[in-house]
């Protein structure tokens, strides 16, 4: 017997297969509400990811770009109306009786019964429409001015008018749903716009921004050759930290808060207690930093250059650990996944690279994605996703399977690199900043552009979501970081 993914893994029996949208996602059928659909959507997908990895890898890709479909489709209004309507003329298509077949020792009782039931049937069929028309006729009154011209022939007119109704009061019910939404979005976007806060502290370009742990300050590294901390709340520089010769191009807090690393042009990745400011490391290991970043558990950095190497260097000691070495060119971004187990780097060899973060064992490379300038785990490490964008992939996002390297997602919109990108804390949404000076919310389940905020006068260069998940930081070319209040376009 061959293996059944629909009845063993999403509980549809062979009966019920192949499933439309709402039994594939387990959701009541016609079921109008958006946040059970793309709640039950994601339930899928989480479980489906988990048969990745196992032996039946093309069975699981299968379903899951069919709950992808399902879910794209039910949350587009005009599109579900149009399922619906399909799933509801299905639902009352007139089954054709079967054509009569003789068989070798029927009954010839039973037969001659049946001969004559199709006959009655028809008749019975008949008599509908004659019953119809005295009951319309007797309901007039019996009035002598009433005259029964129509036959049952024209009833086809009266059923294409009908429909023609039906559908334009649906078309119209679907473009008020898309003016409703528009509107929202329009009024959330302006929200935003509206209570941004924004800091002028920088003399330079911002390339790195990124909140604390506990979601009350923000570090922003500068093409100043600064470091600086701003108070969330008051939007007030806290501390300036000074050492770097050259641009700061990442920051990073640790996982407690109490650090900060940064990595910058001047070759050179730097170590800081926020409270007192002091420098506590000064590591030359590699020229031309461009990206560093904390393990999870504070006691390792990852730092990325121009000299193509991952190092990765123990946080209290600044002893070097170890060094990947696999790409062609320079490393363009760092990051460890959220167990600490894997490193991922992206680099202008067009590739990004996973690593056994203790080994150093290259798992696997993604030779897709142009010069990945920026790269971002989900909080649960499912998923990780990249930007960047040169030739003609310019400001394309990618959202890949990160135990496997598939790909599941290409988020189009920008119109120039992509710089920044991060996830938001539940996972559903994901952030980007683009060289096109403006920032996109993405439905991370489904690709789809949400929202497009604008503001900056020239290039973002990084992003972050708050801990909370309300807020997102930029940073940009025109020498400003912008804390944008985004609680009203959450999930």
């Amino acid at each position: 017997m061959s293996f059944d993914p629909y009845h063993k893994w999403l509980g549809i029996p062979p009966d019920e297969q192949p499933p439309n949208h709402y039994r594939l996602l387990g959701v009541p059928q016609l079921e109008s509400d958006a946040d059970v659909i793309d709640t039950a959507a994601e339930q899928r997908t989480l479980l489906l990811r988990t048969f990745q990895s196992g032996p039946n890898v093309e069975l699981s890709e299968r379903l899951l770009n069919e709950v992808a479909t399902a879910r794209v489709c039910l949350l587009n209004p005009a599109s579900q109306a149009e399922y619906n309507a399909a799933l509801r003329e299905a639902a009352f298509e007139v089954v054709r009786p079967r054509p009569h077949v003789k068989s070798a020792g029927r009954d010839p009782k039973k037969t001659r019964f049946d001969s004559l039931l199709l006959p009655i049937v028809v008749g019975g069929l008949l008599l509908i429409p004659l019953v119809i028309v005295l009951w319309w006729f007797m309901g007039r009154g019996g009035s002598d001015d009433v005259v029964l011209t129509k036959t049952p022939s024209a009833q086809p007119a009266s059923d294409n008018s009908a429909k023609k109704e039906a559908a334009a009061a649906k078309a119209a019910a679907e473009k008020r749903v898309a003016d409703q939404r528009t509107v929202k979005k329009a009024a959330a976007e302006k929200h935003a716009a509206d209570t941004v806060v924004t800091f002028k502290e920088h003399s330079g370009d911002v390339y790195s921004v990124t909140f604390s742990k506990d979601g009350k300050r923000i570090a922003s590294g500068g093409g100043d050759k600064t470091i600086k901390i701003w108070d969330v709340r008051t939007g007030q520089v806290m501390l300036t930290l000074k050492g770097h010769r050259d641009n700061v191009r990442s920051v990073a807090f640790s996982p407690d808060g109490k650090r900060i690393v940064s990595g910058g042009y001047d070759d050179t990745v730097r170590v800081w207690d926020v409270e007192t400011s002091q420098e506590l490391l000064t590591l030359s290991d590699h020229p031309h930093i461009i990206s560093v970043a904390y393990s999870p558990d504070g006691k390792f950095i990852v730092s990325g250059g121009s000299d193509k190497t991952v190092r990765v260097t123990d946080a209290e000691t600044g002893q070097e650990m170890s060094a990947f070495k696999g790409h062609t060119k320079g490393i363009f971004s760092v990051v460890f996944s959220p167990d600490g187990k894997r490193i991922a780097s992206g680099s202008y060899d067009d590739t990004v690279r996973v690593w056994n973060a203790e080994s150093g064992q290259e798992m696997f490379v993604i030779k897709w994605h142009s010069s990945a300038s920026n790269l971002a785990y989900s909080a649960d490490g499912k998923r990780l996703t990249s930007g960047g964008g040169r030739h003609d992939k310019r400001g394309e996002i990618r959202v890949w399977d990160a135990g496997t390297g598939l790909e599941l997602l290409t988020l189009k919109g920008h119109s120039n690199h992509v710089y920044g990108v991060a996830f938001s804390p539940n996972g559903k949404r994901i952030v980007s900043g683009s060289t096109d000076k403006t920032i996109k919310i993405w439905d991370a389940i489904t690709g789809r552009e949400m929202f497009t905020l604008t503001g900056h006068s020239n290039g973002i260069y990084g992003v972050a979501f708050s801990p909370d998940g309300n807020r997102i930081v930029s940073g940009s070319a025109d020498n400003t970081a912008k804390i944008w209040d985004v609680s009203s376009l959450m999930p």
